[in-house]
């Protein structure tokens, strides 16, 4: 096994690829090599991203089926799940790389991710934010409140201070 540091991507690389090949020299014993082949391929697919499923099926391979031989044998799971590890440690070193250097979005994410009890913005929750009641609501409270023994509206002409009637226009100077 291969020593690396975190900061020699070349010896990174090495490193993955010595143990996927541990990985494919335990799993010649139990595959024939038309097997091998298609469990590379959708290695290969899940490395670009793919999920498990969409890679079966453009290796050729009955994804029910390859589920069902994943729980059968270690080897094979544990090869899957490296694959899946190897494609997140890819994704996290060009999010990293970015982050260092500058990419404020980029910084964010990740703070966010690994650290979301620190960094994590909470969601805005309309239910917890303090509210102000609409002069709409304001009045159908009113009137709950008072009923009809009250005039929600003076209807005082403010010209002439005289009660007017209901609905009559005011007097225009």
């Amino acid at each position: 096994m291969v020593t690396v540091s975190p900061n020699d991507q070349s010896l990174i690389d090495e490193a993955i690829a010595d143990n996927a090949e541990n990985f494919i020299d335990a799993l010649q014993r139990s595959l024939s090599p038309g097997e091998l082949v298609q469990l590379q391929t959708i290695g290969a697919f899940i490395m670009t991203g793919m999920l498990l499923d969409e890679a079966c099926l453009l290796a050729k391979k009955n994804p029910e089926h390859f589920k069902a031989d994943m729980e059968a044998d270690i080897n094979l799971k544990t090869y899957i799940t490296f694959k899946l590890v190897c494609y997140k440690a890819k994704l996290i070193r060009v999010i990293s790389g970015r982050a260092i250097d500058g990419n404020d979005k980029s910084a964010q994410y990740l703070l966010e991710a690994r650290f979301p009890s620190e960094f994590k913005i909470k969601a805005y929750d309309p239910s917890e934010a303090p509210r102000e009641n609409s002069v709409l609501e304001e009045g159908v409270r009113y009137v709950r409140e008072n009923g009809d023994s009250m005039p929600l509206v003076n209807e005082t002409d403010p010209s002439h201070g005289s009660k007017m009637a209901p609905g009559a226009p005011l007097a225009h100077e």
